[in-house]
């Protein structure tokens, strides 16, 4: 079983190196299909799920901020609102854009 002490800072590590990948691939992925000529209907969608990873991967720095910090908040008001918001709304776009995704 690990402790707190190391889960606080084991996970912060590997949310860092999963941010960082992530935005890496997400932008290859982006990029890829946005150079390509022709597009297909799920091109759009995998484009579209590749943009919402990235805006979810250009606020997880904020919580991986608030795991270092014992789970305080820093960052105001507002940027909690914002975070949390990018957060959910991702999650219910994901969901969306993959079922959609396997319907189609």
């Amino acid at each position: 079983i690990i402790d707190i002490a190391t889960f606080m800072h084991i996970f912060p590590t590997i949310y860092g190196i999963l941010c960082s990948v992530g935005v890496l691939a997400n932008g290859l992925v982006i990029y890829a299909v946005a150079s390509c000529k022709k597009k297909m209907v799920s091109d759009i969608y995998v484009l579209n799920l590749a943009i919402a990873d990235l805006l979810f991967l250009l606020v997880m720095p904020f919580n991986i901020h608030q795991l270092v910090r014992d789970r305080q908040w820093v960052f105001g008001h507002f940027m909690c609102k914002a975070v949390v918001v990018v957060d959910v709304s991702n999650q219910f776009t994901t969901v969306g854009i993959v079922t959609v995704l396997c319907i189609d």
